[in-house]
């Protein structure tokens, strides 16, 4: 029977508290608070538009299928200066495109059941043009390839640390910063534990940040989830958001920043009286959260020119915007899933019909991506054909050489 990661993960924490050692010596970060940016929101007062008063611009890019390139859907998106790196799930193949969404070629990880490494979650290390996985088939083993696909390191994990790397990035090609939850278990007289880790070649901690007590923290609610840091518009550094808070912190290799402070309107904030109270469990505060609507988390937070893009996670069925886009010039804040479709996106879809919003896939060079399915788009062009619309040469190759069985398209924007 095969694993996934994230089951691994669990059993992970629970095996590695059993052989947790203190970690001693190592330097705490601390926090510049000296330039945050409140920022009060309010996402019942978000507005819509037209996407011509919204988009500086905006490029639908036909993702090229061929037998060889087929695939499902976009599981996670990395992007290069030559290329778009896609992880598919469904397939698990790691395709490679190039900008102008032609095929390059792909790595091929086969039939997991058949005992072949499964491509659950990629890390890039683009310093070295190098690709990071975790198989769990043959132990817990980190596994580096480059770009063709051919292995050029590999980690045994070491059961004899405390680390998890649940949710990691590289700062360089041997140093990661690796995000923790809140973990109120005390082992071995451990009073301090760190939310952030600074660490080298998945061994040694060399800094921490984020330090709290266990002791403090039995039956808090948790809302850690796993993509906690995301693009700020260098490839340097990046943001990350605490579980449960509003505040965004800039993380680089020797300095983090307390960057931004959300402030939502009381009916959406989540009362810190509430997830700190021991008293209380957390099962009876997760339905107290999920019951009031309250924002558990921040998530996808982009930094895009003078534009910060978002998302509100909650519980909430209607009545609260939770992808989001606040200019930092005008104040103005966008309900991204309001924008409606004019004729400089063809009127072809620019918000996915989709159940679970996740926000967009990621965002490089002040452009923020999102996928669209052959079926939505030909769906839309039949919808449009009475509209005499003249579409860019990539989209009119598409229509005419492609299918509603073919490749995703990848929509890229930028914010005015």
């Amino acid at each position: 029977m095969r694993l996934s990661t994230k089951t691994f993960w669990v059993l992970l924490t629970c095996f590695s508290y059993c052989f947790s050692s203190q970690v001693k010596g190592q330097k705490v970060i601390p926090i510049d608070t000296s330039n945050v940016q409140i920022l009060r929101i309010d996402p019942s007062n978000a507005t819509g538009g037209n996407a011509s008063e919204i988009f500086k611009s905006i490029k639908y890019i036909p993702l090229q299928t061929t037998k060889e390139s087929l695939f499902g859907k976009i599981g996670q998106l990395e992007i290069t200066d030559q290329y778009f790196i896609i992880l598919d799930q469904s397939t698990n193949s790691i395709l490679f495109f190039n900008k102008d969404g032609t095929y390059h070629h792909k790595i091929k990880g086969g039939n997991p059941d058949f005992g072949a490494q499964s491509f659950d979650k990629l890390n890039l290390i683009r310093e070295t043009n190098e690709l990071v996985f975790l198989e769990n088939n043959k132990g817990l083993t980190y596994v580096f390839l480059d770009f063709t696909g051919k292995k050029t390191r590999e980690i045994k994990y070491d059961f004899n640390t405390k680390l998890q790397f649940m949710d990691y990035k590289f700062l360089s090609k041997d140093e990661l910063i690796s995000s923790n939850p809140y973990d109120p278990e005390i082992i071995d007289g451990k009073q301090t534990k760190f939310l952030l880790e600074y660490v080298k070649s998945f061994h040694d901690v060399y800094a921490s940040a984020f330090p709290f007590k266990p002791s403090l923290y039995k039956n808090r609610y948790d809302s850690y989830m796993f993509n906690n840091f995301t693009y700020t518009g260098t490839d340097t550094a990046f943001f990350y958001v605490k579980p449960n808070e509003y505040n965004i912190f800039k993380v680089s290799k020797n300095c983090i920043a307390h960057t931004y402070k959300l402030v939502l309107p009381l009916q959406y904030a989540l009362p810190e009286s509430l997830i700190a109270d021991s008293t209380i469990s957390s099962e009876i505060k997760q339905e107290t959260i999920r019951n009031k609507g309250y924002v558990s988390r921040i998530g996808e937070f982009y930094q895009l020119g003078d534009n910060l893009a978002f998302h509100l996670y909650s519980y909430r069925n209607q009545g609260l915007e939770d992808d989001l886009i606040y200019n930092l010039k005008t104040g103005n804040l966008i309900a991204y899933n309001h924008l409606l479709t004019d004729e400089s996106t063809y009127f072809l879809p620019i918000t996915e019909n989709k159940l679970d919003k996740s926000g967009f896939l990621n965002a490089k060079s002040n452009h923020a991506y999102l996928q669209f399915s052959s079926l939505e788009m030909f769906n839309s062009h039949k919808e449009n054909k009475d509209k005499n619309i003249k579409y860019s040469p990539a989209l009119e190759r598409y229509f005419v050489t492609e299918s509603y069985y073919s490749n995703p398209v990848l929509l890229q924007v930028s914010f005015k």
